[in-house]
């Protein structure tokens, strides 16, 4: 007797694949809010470890660290990789060199995972011996730009826990300043928060060994669609590179701002609906990016006496 073979006809094949292919469509955003979850949870967990390494080094020196020593001497981040497992590096760090000069070139080449959040691409800065990352975590510099000596928007600066030094090089007189100098309390006082890496080489936000990009402030929401201007006129300009990150605000590359457009760098996450921050007290919140915008400004500064909002 002749074997009989039996097989999918090309209709019921094609009805198979339509099914998978639904299925695939209806898991593919759970699955993808899934791996947003994983990565916003170690991003939290970066943030964590930062803040609990300002409280070793408050602890350790009486005092919160300067946020930058000028644009070229170093931030605030080569003083925390001793309490982030990260001595090998502050041991060979030279403060009296710039960054950017050996033997500190050789070191912050190299990218540290707690400095960077995953949900965001990463991105460097070409330097002629290869490229510098940057990075996805700034410290707070008060609710307007420190730039500005008068008001912006009706908002007069108001200092937080960590002073940007404006000198081409440092100084030695560097303002620092204690936990009791954060009178409206650690609990109600920003520390750090994250922001985006610029994508394009000429775009700096997120190469926080250089002062400006080290800090962000308060003047405007989290995730606000405001431009970001740093220093020097650093940034991207929309109209000359449409492939810019799509849904990233651009910077106009203007060069020393006016008064209109003060330096002034926002936070930014690329997680949905806000931003990750912690606090002076070493705790850690995701805020919300439709937080009332008095209330950021309040928790931006550290002795001003202001009533807050929820948060």
């Amino acid at each position: 007797m002749r074997k009989i073979s039996h097989g999918f006809t090309l209709v019921e094949l094609l009805v198979v694949i339509t099914i998978i292919g639904i299925l695939i469509a209806l898991l593919l955003p759970a699955v993808q809010a899934a791996r947003e979850a994983a990565r916003r949870t170690q991003c939290t967990n970066n943030v964590k470890q930062l803040a609990l390494a300002m409280q070793n080094y408050h602890y350790d020196y009486g005092c919160f660290p300067y946020a930058s020593n000028g644009r070229y001497p170093g931030t605030w981040y080569y003083r925390m990789l001793p309490y982030i497992e990260q001595s090998a590096i502050a041991e060979q760090y030279e403060t009296d060199v710039i960054y950017y000069d050996e033997p500190n070139y050789s070191l912050i080449k190299i990218r540290l995972a707690t400095y960077t959040c995953p949900s965001d691409t990463k991105a460097a800065w070409t330097m002629s011996n290869g490229p510098i990352p940057k990075y996805n975590y700034a410290v707070n510099l008060g609710n307007t730009s420190c730039y500005r000596k008068s008001e912006w928007h009706g908002v007069t600066f108001r200092r937080s826990p960590f002073h940007n030094q404006q000198d081409s090089w440092g100084t030695t007189d560097i303002p620092v300043y204690r936990v009791a100098d954060v009178r409206d309390g650690t609990s109600n006082t920003l520390a750090i928060g994250e922001i985006r890496q610029g994508q394009k080489d000429d775009d700096l936000r997120g190469l926080t060994w250089w002062g400006p990009a080290c800090g962000f402030t308060a003047h405007f929401s989290p995730n606000t669609t405001e431009a970001d201007y740093l220093d020097y006129g650093w940034g991207t300009k929309c109209a000359e590179n449409p492939d810019v990150v799509p849904d990233w605000p651009c910077a106009e590359a203007t060069g020393y701002q006016d008064g209109d457009r003060p330096v002034n760098f926002s936070a930014r996450s690329w997680h949905p609906g806000g931003v990750v921050a912690g606090l002076c007290d070493g705790s850690v919140r995701f805020f919300s990016e439709s937080i009332e915008l008095a209330t950021w400004r309040s928790l931006s500064t550290m002795a001003g006496g202001e009533t807050l909002g929820t948060f």
